[in-house]
Formats: structure tokens, sequence, C-alpha cells
């Protein structure tokens, strides 16, 4: 068990990689830089999954991985898990599992990025952190979202001052809300309905609210 402070390294890109790491609490982001020097965040991890599958295969890692908050995670040494994978098949299971849904919310990114609504994208994306932190069967439960504007900004290819308006719009729907340590995810049906309107052909460009 390894723990994390706020904004601490888990790890750098292009050093050893000889670990994978499985959240066990808080968040962490993974970051790349692009060919101008800029850093862009490719990521987010929450409790359940596993940092440093994207360098399996390679001798260094390809990511960054920070601590968003106070954070906990449980280190595997590569070596270890691969024999377990052979002995194990629950093990196997599961790591082929976290593969997989990594992939698919890889592909779900690349396809809200294709849209033009910046409403969409933060709608959806904040719909996609509720169904991985609200516990199982709690409804219209509210969680906590430990990204800062800028960071979503990065994730979802918005400048800050566009990310600023559109969550203030949220608010004003009622869907989420502001509080000290970031946003509150308080009316998920209402973000929902956000969400569908964007994507809605002929009204695209209503506001919910009317």
């Amino acid at each position: 068990m390894r723990h994390l402070q706020r904004r601490e390294f888990l790890f750098h890109s292009r050093s050893r990689f000889t670990s994978l790491f499985v959240v066990r609490s808080g968040s962490l982001k993974l970051t790349a830089l692009t060919r101008e020097g800029r850093e862009q965040i490719v990521a987010f991890l929450l409790p359940g999954d596993i940092a440093g599958l994207d360098s399996m295969g390679i001798a260094t890692h390809h990511t960054t991985a920070v601590a968003l908050e106070e954070s906990s995670v449980i280190e595997v040494p590569v070596e270890e898990a691969r024999q377990l994978c052979v002995t194990t098949g629950r093990v196997r299971d599961g790591l082929l599992d976290s593969l997989g849904v990594q992939i698919r919310r890889k592909q779900s990114t690349l396809v809200l990025l294709g849209s033009q609504s910046a409403d969409e994208r933060l709608a959806r994306f904040l719909l996609d952190l509720w169904q991985r932190l609200a516990p199982p069967g709690t409804g219209n439960a509210t969680v906590l979202v430990p990204m800062t504007r800028q960071e979503m900004g990065s994730y979802l290819g918005l400048k800050l001052e566009t990310v600023s308006r559109t969550l203030s719009r949220l608010c004003r729907y009622g869907a989420i809300e502001r509080v000290p340590r970031g946003l509150r995810l308080c009316n998920v049906d209402r973000l929902q309905e956000i969400a569908d309107c964007e994507t809605r052909p002929a009204k695209s460009k209503t506001s919910p609210a009317g």
C-alpha cells in the first residue's frame, strides 16, 4: 500500500516501468506531453482503476501519474502480476476486465470529443464520473468532483473560459453546485436531461432551461 498527498507524483513519464498500481481510494490523473511540450490529460483514474496498464510491453512509463487528492494505491510488481495471471484465473480475468474498461472509456472519450457542444462534453463527462463514483443502487446520489476546471478542460479539449461558462450554466439548471473543494453532482436526472437535449439533432442548440 502506498499513500499519496494531493499533487504528489506516483510515477513520471519515461521512468522505469516496474509496477502496476491499483487505485484504492482518491483519484489520479494521467498526463502526456504533446509535441509542443504542453501537458495533456489523457485519463482520470478512480478507485478500482489500474495505473500503468498503458505501459505494458515497454520498459518505461508512457504517461505521468499525479494524485488529484489524498489517495492510496496498491503496488503490484509487474513480474508478480504476470505470474499471478498464469497461476490465478481470478487475477487474470480482473486484469483483462480492467483493460477492456479503460479501452472502452478511451473510445467513448474520442467519440465525445467529436461533438461541438461544450454542454454535451461537460454533462456526459460528469455523468461518467457519477457512474464511477456513486455507490451502486443509490439513484440520484451526491458525489464530489475532484478535478479542477483546468483539468477538465485539458481532458475535454475545452478552454478554461468555456469550462467556466458551461459549469455556470449547469449550476443554473440545478444539475450541479459549487462547493469549497470543487463541484457536487446534486441532480443526476437533470444532468442526463441536459445531455439528452444536447444530442437531439433538431434542438441541439436549445437551452435545457427553455
